[in-house]
């Protein structure tokens, strides 16, 4: 039995890791692929998201492919494994008669650094993934090479991109919405919101930027940061009726909700005037006449002028 071992932390999977797993399936003569999520990697800061989600988001990739097998090996120790003791747990499991373990060349550099390396690659047949970048120069390296890619992909640029509110495109789509959901589950339990300086002003021009799409009339909002009101902000729309309002509401639930957006209440009493309460920001969809009768914008107007608290 021939095997390959693919490990890594996974934080989060991206449509590059599934390629690999595509691409070695391909290229490699082997029986089974054994790809192993990281507890922890010993040479990176430690993972934003856990590893029971990384776990099973890893699974749900791999779960097509009948010679793949995700493995938890290194999670249940719940600690730091080194490379050489996957190995070993893996040769005396699966007797295997050859093991090519799969790296990524922005790897190379640090390889001889880890843990009883010289060990390490008498056990194993290294296979580069080739990156852009980085040269491979050591010719005993089997290399892969992924298909064309135009972008760079990683999981640290990933995470950056949800910090500012942008929904990756390179997340796969079958946990695109499990991903985006618990990054902003964890952001607003341990680090509350906004995130960064732009994360709810780049929320709000997301829900702006829906309602405009559905033919919402005049969208305001007004910043009542620092102010003594329930929210840090109030956005107000018009509808063009009264279904038209529920129609926007029902919008706003469907689109928002998988992107991490808590509707922690809504009032929908009134097809006249749809409330609904996003925790920091509150949305109100009038109809035209009840916006000119209520005349909220007077009233946040003069909550904006007062000092800061």
């Amino acid at each position: 039995m021939n095997i390959a071992i693919y490990g890594g932390s996974f934080d989060p999977p991206h449509i590059a890791h599934f390629q690999i797993i595509q691409t070695i399936l391909a290229t490699l003569h082997i029986d089974k692929l054994i790809v192993i999520v990281a507890y922890q990697n010993p040479f990176k800061k430690p993972c934003l998201f856990s590893a029971k989600e990384r776990y099973e988001w890893m699974k749900q990739l791999g779960k097509n492919f009948p010679n793949v097998e995700v493995s938890d090996m290194e999670i249940v120790q719940k600690k730091p494994i080194a490379s050489i003791q996957s190995v070993l747990d893996v040769k005396k499991t699966f007797h295997p008669e050859k093991i090519f373990f799969i790296i990524g060349a922005d790897n190379l550099s640090s390889l001889h650094k880890w843990h009883r390396y010289d060990e390490l690659k008498e056990l194993v047949t290294f296979v580069i993934i080739e990156r852009e970048g980085y040269e491979v120069q050591n010719q005993d390296f089997q290399k892969i090479a992924l298909p064309s890619i135009k972008h760079e992909i990683s999981s640290s640029q990933i995470r950056k991109h949800l910090s500012t509110c942008l929904f990756p495109d390179d997340l796969p789509e079958k946990i695109k919405t499990e991903v985006i959901q618990s990054y902003y589950q964890i952001t607003k339990t341990t680090q509350g919101v906004p995130l960064t300086p732009n994360h709810i002003e780049n929320r709000i021009q997301k829900i702006a930027s829906l309602l405009d799409e559905k033919k919402a009339q005049d969208i305001e909002t007004f910043d009542l940061r620092g102010r003594d009101y329930i929210v840090d902000y109030v956005m107000i729309a018009t509808s063009l009726a009264g279904k038209h309002s529920y129609s926007l509401l029902d919008m706003l639930k469907t689109e928002l909700k998988p992107l991490g957006e808590v509707f922690y209440s809504t009032d929908e009493e009134s097809e006249d005037w749809l409330i609904a309460d996003l925790g920091d920001i509150m949305i109100h969809i009038f109809t035209e006449n009840h916006r000119k009768k209520f005349n909220l914008e007077e009233f946040l107007t003069q909550i904006q002028k007062q000092k800061s608290i």
